[in-house]
Formats: C-alpha cells, structure tokens, sequence
C-alpha cells in the first residue's frame, strides 16, 4: 500500500487493510481471494464482506482492551 493510499484511509479502513490470512483462519473464514479473482461478483464480494468483518471482530475480540 503506497503513502498516499495510507494517509486517506481512517482508522478502521487501516485495521480492515492489515488483516492477514491467519486472522481470517482464526476467524475460521475464508481469505478473500483478490489475486485470481481482482474483480469479484457481487454475490462473492459480499461474502469476502462477511468473512472480512468476521475476521476483524474475531481479532477484535482477542485485544487487549486500550485505555
């Protein structure tokens, strides 16, 4: 991810931006796929979607609370 994209995304879309394989199988979710299938139907899209905010709750839950 170059600088410039960096900067113009929030905090959540940064969060979102650096979830990897592991958290999505901790997750037990399927990892979306955007190498072999770039431009997803819109019935896939929304599943990576889900599997996508599975994955961040699932590691959102296993932090440790910030003050």
């Amino acid at each position: 991810m170059n600088d410039f994209v960096a900067n113009t995304m929030n905090a959540e879309e940064l969060e979102r931006a650096a979830l990897t394989p592991a958290d999505y199988e901790a997750a037990g979710v399927e990892t979306p796929n955007w190498k072999d299938e770039p431009i997803p139907s819109l019935e896939t899209w929304r599943r990576w979607q889900d599997a996508q905010n599975k994955a961040l709750a699932h590691k959102r839950a296993g932090a440790p609370a910030q003050a």
